[in-house]
C-alpha cells in the first residue's frame, strides 16, 4: 500500500507539469509524466489485486466506468477494417488509457480515510499551481503562434496553462471550481455556522486556547480555499 501512496503523490506533483513534460514517441503517440506516473500507479494496483493483496470491490461507479469501456471496445472493433492498422492502435491507446484513469476511482477507494484527507490537501495544491501557471502564461505568453509549426493550435490571448490547450483546461478548471466548493460545503456544513470559521477576525476570547488556534486555523483554510476558488473562477473565463 505504501507504493501505491507514493505513486499517486507522485501523480499529484505531475499534474501541474501538463503537456509542458511530454515525450513524443513515433507515429503520433506522446505521453505526459502525468501519464506515465498514472500508468505506474495503475499497474501497480492491478498487480496487486491478481496477487491479492489490494481487494477490487463493486462501487457505485463500477458498473457505468465497465459499460462505457466495452461500449469504447465495440465501437474499436467494428472499426477494425476501415482503418490503417496504425490508426487503430492509436484509437486503442486512448481506450486503454482512459481505463487507466477510471482506474484511479476504485484506487482511491481502497485507502483509508486519513489518506484521502492527505490527498484532497495534495490535490489543491497541485490545481492551484495549474491556476497560477495559467495566470502567469496568459500574462506573458498570450498565444502559441511559435509553436504552430509543431502542430498547436493558435490559442490567441486565451489561457492554457501548462497543457497548452484551453479546452482541456477549461474542463479541469470547472473541475477544479467544483471540487473547491465542495471543500468550502464540508467545512461549512461540519462547523453548523459560517461564523466559527472567521473567528480569526473577531475579538471573542473563547476559554479553550486550543479551540481558539483550531478554529483561527479553519477559519484561515476557508479564506484561501475562497480566494483560490474566485480566482478559479475567473480563470474560467479566461
Amino acid at each position: 500500500m505504501k507504493i501505491l501512496k507514493a505513486l499517486f503523490i507522485l501523480t499529484c506533483i505531475t499534474l501541474p507539469l501538463g503537456q509542458v513534460a511530454r515525450l513524443q514517441l513515433p507515429g503520433d503517440v506522446n505521453f505526459s509524466l502525468f501519464d506515465i506516473s498514472v500508468l505506474l500507479l495503475s499497474c501497480v494496483w492491478l498487480l496487486r489485486v491478481i496477487l491479492g493483496k489490494s481487494s477490487y470491490r463493486s462501487y457505485t461507479l463500477s458498473a457505468p466506468i465497465l459499460l462505457y469501456f466495452l461500449t469504447i471496445l465495440i465501437s474499436l472493433l467494428t472499426n477494425v477494417f476501415r482503418y490503417p492498422m496504425h490508426e487503430l492502435f492509436v484509437a486503442a491507446l486512448y481506450a486503454v488509457r482512459w481505463l487507466v484513469f477510471a482506474s484511479v476511482y476504485f484506487i482511491i477507494r481502497g485507502f483509508e480515510a486519513s489518506f484521502k484527507e492527505k490527498l484532497r490537501v495534495l490535490l489543491t495544491i497541485s490545481g492551484t499551481f495549474v491556476v497560477i501557471f495559467g495566470f502567469i502564461q496568459y500574462i506573458f505568453y498570450a498565444n502559441l503562434r511559435n509553436l504552430y509549426y509543431l502542430g498547436w493550435d493558435e490559442h490567441l490571448v486565451r489561457m492554457f496553462s501548462t497543457l497548452l490547450d484551453p479546452n482541456f483546461l477549461g474542463a479541469f478548471l470547472v473541475l477544479f471550481f467544483l471540487f473547491l466548493l465542495g471543500q468550502i460545503y464540508e467545512y461549512f456544513r461540519h462547523s453548523g455556522s459560517a461564523q466559527n470559521h472567521f473567528v480569526l477576525f473577531r475579538k471573542t476570547k473563547l476559554r479553550d486556547s486550543g479551540e481558539v488556534a483550531a478554529s483561527r486555523n479553519d477559519g484561515l483554510k476557508v479564506l484561501l480555499l475562497l480566494i483560490l476558488t474566485v480566482f478559479t473562477f475567473f480563470a474560467i473565463f479566461l
